[in-house]
């Protein structure tokens, strides 16, 4: 019995080298997949929610972020710009790095399985979605704005992963 056991973590380890070898690591674990799936979850969740709902949040969360912004301003050397129509929105930025993360999350958990391109254009579908469906959404709009911030977030996310593998893979081993 101990030598079957011994075989079967042999060729586990053989198993693990070889894979290794392909992917430069040892290859995602379902973590990783779950993970990148409760990031697209609490993404549609945070986009769909209405907008009595955000506006509570918000009302809540200000006292935090003036705290924040006194805290900036006690150390900032230059005068604080005050937000003027037109401006970058927080609503912009939030777009932004939501689909920066999803982008990421997705493409450290399904790369190797399938395409960048593949991956991107999910993603960008996934942000399409949301949008079409805040127009259903109590106080809340679509938004050309809002989805240029979703694609510009999801090649930031892409782009950072494929970086980072750059960084990380070894030379002569596959690219993934």
């Amino acid at each position: 019995m101990a030598a079957d056991e011994h075989q079967r973590a042999a060729r586990i380890i053989g198993v693990k080298q070889v894979m290794q070898r392909r992917f430069g690591e040892w290859p995602v674990t379902g973590k990783e997949q779950r993970t990148a799936w409760l990031a697209l979850i609490l993404t549609a969740m945070a986009l769909l929610m209405p907008g009595q709902v955000m506006m509570a949040m918000l009302a809540v969360a200000e006292p935090a972020l003036e705290a924040l912004r006194q805290w900036r301003d006690s150390w900032w050397p230059w005068p604080a710009s005050a937000p003027v129509d037109g401006g970058l929105a927080l609503d912009k930025i939030i777009h932004f790095l939501l689909f920066a993360m999803c982008a990421l999350l997705a493409c450290r958990a399904w790369l190797s399985a399938v395409s960048g391109i593949y991956i991107a254009l999910l993603l960008l579908a996934f942000a399409g979605f949301t949008e079409v469906m805040q127009y259903l959404v109590p106080g809340r709009s679509m938004s050309l704005g809002d989805m240029i911030a979703d694609t510009l977030g999801i090649l930031a996310g892409a782009g950072i992963w494929q970086g980072y593998r750059r960084v990380t893979i070894r030379p002569g081993s596959s690219t993934t």
